[in-house]
């Protein structure tokens, strides 16, 4: 039964679950050089309306992500190089730290987001997809890790657009199957060759926390190689 339920997804998508994978993740990686600034905002029960903005410099599968507001937390820096590589820069210490795969895990700035949520270069180095099909007007892709305890996460649940195939919406599970946040992604711009999310909306399914980011501005240009090094987050090369 299982068989003919697989092969029926597979006949409705015209793609297997390891092609969808696929494309999913070619899109991800942007064929341009871009950088962008987006502002968030964090609404929780009991705590106000929070914010902070954050300049996001991306080259290939390489982000460099500087905090620009508020004064408590500008200057903080985060540099992703791909899979399992991230550092953290603190302006208080001067000092940059690689980041250790379980800290990867931990949210930050009393938000929902992970610092792997905000940097994840690709999908395909970390899970597996083990199921596919068609939901409404998107294509769903579940994915499971690919090692047993690395992961915080149990499960993802990605909706995809069927034209695009950028990512519009992610379900993260906990190890027992419970969501426990999901994230919206839409006003897409595109640039050159590549698509670059206007707007992203992470709510938590367990206390109602909503935090809410807008991109406010983007440009499309070559990348110096050398703003994706421990020395750039150093300097302060972001601006």
């Amino acid at each position: 039964m299982n068989g003919l339920i697989a092969c029926f997804l597979v006949l409705v998508l015209n793609l297997s679950p390891e092609e969808l994978f696929k494309k999913v993740d070619d899109v991800i990686v942007p064929k341009d050089d871009y950088t962008f600034t987006m502002r968030f905002k964090v609404q929780e029960e009991g705590a106000g309306e929070r914010e902070f903005e954050i300049r996001v410099h991306v080259k290939g599968e390489k982000r460099h992500i500087r905090f620009t507001y508020p004064p408590q937390v500008k200057g903080m820096a985060i540099l992703s190089l791909g899979h399992d590589v991230m550092y953290v820069y603190m302006p208080g210490y001067k000092k940059v730290r690689r980041i250790a795969s379980h800290v990867r895990n931990q949210t930050f700035l009393g938000t929902d987001f992970t610092y792997e949520d905000i940097s994840i270069p690709t999908y395909g180095k970390d899970y597996d997809p083990v199921d596919a099909g068609e939901e409404g007007d998107f294509y769903f892709l579940i994915l499971k890790p690919k090692k047993e305890g690395e992961k915080d996460y149990g499960k993802l649940r990605l909706f995809v657009d069927k034209e695009t195939f950028v990512v519009r919406r992610i379900e993260y599970y906990d190890k027992n199957q419970k969501l426990i946040k999901v994230e919206s992604r839409g006003s897409f711009k595109r640039a050159k060759n590549s698509w670059i999310v206007g707007e992203v909306r992470m709510e938590n399914m367990i206390n109602g926390r909503i935090q809410v980011g807008k991109t406010t501005e983007f440009e499309v240009e070559p990348l110096p190689d050398d703003l994706f090094t421990t020395s750039a987050l150093l300097r302060g090369e972001a601006k």
